[in-house]
């Protein structure tokens, strides 16, 4: 019985965004929290170095330092980083393309399933995830070492609130097979059905 008032609860749902009708209200959003949300982007990504070429100091920028850790020691399936990281296959494909002429990851089909691709860190791109997370440590203890055990508390509490409210405005809804689903943003309909 329940199962059949969620079911029909799902296909009103699809009914109502498909006929254009929306579950919620699109409120108009606060200049002023607008611009908050974009001075703090902006302070954050000066203050971790995100914007540079150079990032952590080191010969790559911030996407190709980033997929070295999504890959991870144990490897990644292509499908899989395409939805964690919210890219597209052309753009993982570049930059995987990058990271193999440095001689820092392998692409190659899967031992289990050749119908899919993953990504292996190298030696090389072993030690190099390995030295992004000793420098990423060290950009994280130097934003630490200059506050106070109050701020410090103060401050990674609001990150945790921040990522938290975060990752909740990253969820969107979409109707697939006549019902409503939740999904993370960035994730596409083949990441779904594969």
């Amino acid at each position: 019985m329940a199962t059949t008032v969620i079911r029909q609860q799902a296909a009103a749902d699809s009914k109502r965004l498909t006929s254009g009708k929306y579950l919620t209200t699109v409120r108009e959003m606060d200049p002023s929290a607008v611009r908050q949300v974009r001075s703090f982007n902006r302070i954050v990504t000066e203050r971790i170095g995100a914007v540079g070429d150079r990032f952590l100091q080191r010969r790559r920028p911030m996407n190709e330092a980033r997929l070295l850790w999504e890959i991870g020691p144990d490897s990644a399936e292509l499908r899989m980083l395409r939805a964690r990281m919210g890219i597209d296959s052309g753009y993982l494909t570049r930059v995987l393309h990058s990271l193999e002429k440095q001689k820092l990851v392998k692409v190659s089909v899967s031992s289990v399933d050749c119908r899919v691709r993953c990504a292996y860190l190298t030696k090389t791109g072993l030690a190099e995830r390995a030295e992004l997370d000793r420098r990423s440590d060290a950009l994280a203890e130097s934003i630490l070492e200059a506050l106070s055990d109050r701020h410090r508390k103060a401050l990674t509490a609001a990150m945790g609130e921040i990522e938290r409210l975060l990752e909740a405005s990253m969820v969107t809804f979409a109707c697939a097979a006549g019902r409503l689903v939740a999904e993370p943003l960035g994730s596409t309909a083949s990441d779904r059905l594969n």
